[in-house]
């Protein structure tokens, strides 16, 4: 038996089991989602597919020989050798110095020790340490508030900023730290008895 051809294999559909179903009425409503990314990625491939720059070009074995020599020779300074006047002059690239920090010459300190003042001078001193024992002499600076005059000779405590460069002391606050006067006051005592208590 001639097994007969259909000539539209669509016009028979296959249902759940694999068997054919007789024609199936078409749905009210077909409606198909796709997604656009899918699109937009077959686009871009299509773009980047004709992009780029082909450039071919054939050089002989003697023009390449020829070519590297020349690069060669420029590249490794033969040229200086075989040609006598510099293309251009070379000036070497001097950085520019930057300025170092310079460090604070001033810094806060006290000092105690004993205030003197020279004539020739005209000038204030602090005596710090006694001077056979490697003790030194700073000048003082004070402003006009601050009285040296009466300190002359006594042990003071001088606070303000000293540069150790220049051996200079700019007074800020001075204290006097003598404890005893200047003159000696008699204290009265009793003459030391010869009398025994009795006990």
């Amino acid at each position: 038996m001639p097994v007969s051809k259909s000539k539209n294999p669509t016009e028979f559909l296959r249902g759940e089991h694999g068997k054919f179903i007789g024609k199936v009425d078409p749905p009210l409503i077909d409606l198909k989602i796709t997604n656009p990314v899918n699109y937009l990625k077959i686009w871009w491939a299509k773009v980047m597919g004709n992009e780029g720059i082909d450039v071919s070009f054939k050089v002989r074995p003697l023009t390449a020989i020829t070519i590297a020599l020349i690069v060669g020779s420029l590249g490794f300074g033969v040229g200086r050798l075989t040609v006598p006047e510099p293309f251009s002059k070379y000036v070497p690239f001097l950085a520019t110095p930057e300025p170092l920090p310079t460090p604070n010459p001033w810094r806060n300190t006290a000092y105690t020790g004993v205030v003197r003042y020279s004539d020739t001078t005209k000038k204030y001193y602090l005596e710090v340490g006694p001077a056979a024992a490697g003790g030194e002499t700073i000048n003082l600076e004070a402003p006009a508030n601050v009285a040296l005059t009466k300190l002359v000779g006594k042990r003071i405590l001088a606070v303000g900023q000293v540069n150790d460069a220049i051996k200079l002391l700019k007074v800020i606050d001075v204290s006097d730290l003598e404890v005893l006067p200047s003159l000696a006051i008699p204290i009265p005592t009793l003459p030391p008895s010869t009398i025994e208590p009795s006990l």
